[in-house]
């Protein structure tokens, strides 16, 4: 009876850790620390309670390799600031949350073209505050039957087609319908173009060269052309497109491009494909010591900007050959990109593709991405800024063509 009472005992403890632990992953600011911390307790416990001195130095062993780790981890999550939370620090004052419902139920949907699209024909209201429950931005995404962000109509039966893709910024996150890029693009051609915006969260260019591929632009369209398409880039998407480190958390089912052995553009399926994985890198992704080290086996190489650069390069040409369309990249720059920017700029001109810098359009060193976000917690574009890319984007083409 007591062997059975102990072994209750230690089932009852064991359930009570792991709900405990679930508890945290889901609400802890720092989930794995307190995990950690908890860890290292109970096998304190069970070395001052061992009776054998073998089995007292294991455990002793482990639960310093368990106070290491703990250590680790909150120092990498900011110590006071995230696991106390008794620092009014930068980290903490951006500890945002995002609030947002879907008139249709989920927000992200599976596409089996774009590995996931909004869900078409939905509203979606999205709201974003930080911790003292201050509203950055309070938004409506309006999306059509194809998934794509809301543009106005246009009955001008002599408009031009422009195609705008690109991920959030191009989207407009944290911006209403009539705020975003392809939107002011339309409104301000004084009806001489119908804008498209293909541009959705944490796209890349890998979806723009797939919705080519699969003839999305003809469903869309119909009997169109499109006379101009426009990629708006950041460096992030180098990392999108290769299936690196945090994309992989949500692109899974993505369409993956390679070079091949003669260094050319091959579609290889999708990236992962499983939901299991996607939930493991999820949960891992919680833990900040895991994030540095994910962040370090997935680091961009020369050969992910090579992959980029050719799924940009291979999207201008079949847009061209397909339909005659002028292919134009806007790149945005940032004060921490550094020599990787300088390669991607000189290898998509050197590979003739047109492409406009965010210095161009506001100005040498003024075209950073800090310098026209919605606010010091949220770096997307604002409506102030994606209506002067617009803009300088028609003048462009109007001295251009």
């Amino acid at each position: 009876m007591r062997w059975i009472e102990s072994k209750c005992k230690w089932c009852l403890c064991l359930t009570l850790v792991l709900v405990s632990f679930i508890f945290m992953l889901k609400y802890a600011p720092t989930p794995y620390g307190f995990m950690l911390l908890v860890l290292f307790i109970i096998l304190i416990v069970l070395t001052l309670r061992s009776k054998s001195t073998k089995n007292k130095a294991l455990i002793y062993n482990a639960s310093i390799f368990i106070l290491a780790l703990f250590l680790a981890e909150t120092y990498f999550a900011g110590w006071y600031g995230n696991i106390f939370l008794n620092k009014d620090n930068n980290n903490r004052i951006c500890k945002t949350k995002n609030i947002s419902t879907c008139s249709k139920g989920k927000y992200n949907i599976r596409d089996e073209i774009r590995g996931y699209s909004a869900n078409p024909g939905s509203s979606i209201a999205s709201k974003l505050i930080n911790f003292k429950d201050e509203i950055i931005y309070d938004v409506v995404y309006n999306i059509d039957n194809h998934g794509l962000r809301a543009t106005p109509d246009n009955d001008n039966p002599a408009a031009k087609t422009a195609l705008f893709f690109g991920g959030s910024f191009t989207f407009g996150a944290g911006v209403n319908d009539n705020e975003t890029v392809p939107y002011a693009f339309q409104k301000n051609s004084q009806s001489r173009y119908k804008a498209y915006n293909f541009g959705f969260h944490g796209y890349g260019p890998h979806q723009m060269l797939r919705i080519i591929n699969a003839g999305l632009i003809e469903d869309v369209l119909i009997e169109k052309k499109p006379t101009v398409a426009i990629y708006q880039a950041i460096l992030e998407h180098i990392e999108r497109s290769s299936g690196g480190y945090p994309y992989c958390l949500w692109d899974i089912n993505g369409p993956k491009y390679i070079l091949n052995d003669n260094s050319e553009i091959e579609y290889s399926g999708k990236f992962i494909n499983q939901i299991f994985f996607q939930r493991i890198f999820t949960q891992l992704n919680k833990s900040y010591l895991m994030r540095k080290i994910l962040k370090f086996l997935y680091k961009r190489n020369r050969d992910d900007i090579n992959l980029f650069v050719a799924i940009i390069e291979k999207s201008r040409d079949l847009l061209l050959k397909n339909f005659g369309t002028d292919f134009i990249v806007v790149l945005w720059h940032d004060e921490d990109f550094g020599e990787d920017f300088d390669y991607v700029l000189s290898e998509l001109k050197k590979n003739m593709i047109k492409v406009i810098t965010t210095d161009d359009i506001f100005g040498k060193n003024k075209g950073t991405i800090s310098k026209h976000q919605i606010h010091q917690c949220e770096k997307h574009p604002s409506s102030e800024a994606n209506k002067n890319i617009a803009l300088y984007l028609l003048d462009y083409l109007k001295k251009n063509n």
